[in-house]
């Protein structure tokens, strides 16, 4: 009796708080990476985090052996990071999350296009990553006026 009381009441407490609290997954995970409360910001297609000159801008798009998702960490008119955070692309299933390849963006410039090697075994989906980057980068200086 006792146990199935703690039970409900436990249920009862996370639902209400799951009430109260929404469960935003993309703006926890910027949060984490910017390292700060982020704010809101609506882009042309999608949405972007920022906190004070730093900002998270995520993408999603179809890879050829499913869906890949990540943030470009941008600050101060340059790339900081790009974070994959789903991806199941290249032989071994890991082709796009290769830290030596994303730091390949790292210090790049956000006002105009980034051109960086492609990966060799996954060919096509790293372009696709680095026309999801680009098409970010884009919607983001159309937003800051850049």
């Amino acid at each position: 009796m006792r146990a199935a009381l703690l039970t409900t009441l436990l249920v009862g407490a996370a639902f209400a708080l799951q009430l109260h609290l929404p469960h935003d997954p993309e703006r926890v995970s910027c949060e984490h990476l910017l390292g700060a409360p982020v704010v809101r910001v609506q882009l042309e297609d999608g949405q972007a985090f920022t906190a004070g000159q730093r900002a998270a801008l995520p993408f999603a798009f179809a890879g050829r052996q499913g869906e890949i998702r990540g943030v470009v960490v941008v600050d101060r008119g340059r790339i900081e990071q790009v974070v994959v955070s789903r991806q199941r692309e290249g032989s071994d299933l890991r082709a796009m999350a290769r830290p030596r390849w994303l730091a390949r963006f790292a210090g790049r410039r956000t006002d105009a296009p980034v051109a960086v090697d492609v990966v060799t075994g996954a060919t096509l989906s790293s372009r696709l990553m680095v026309d999801a980057v680009n098409d970010r980068l884009r919607m983001w200086r159309s937003h800051a006026g850049i």
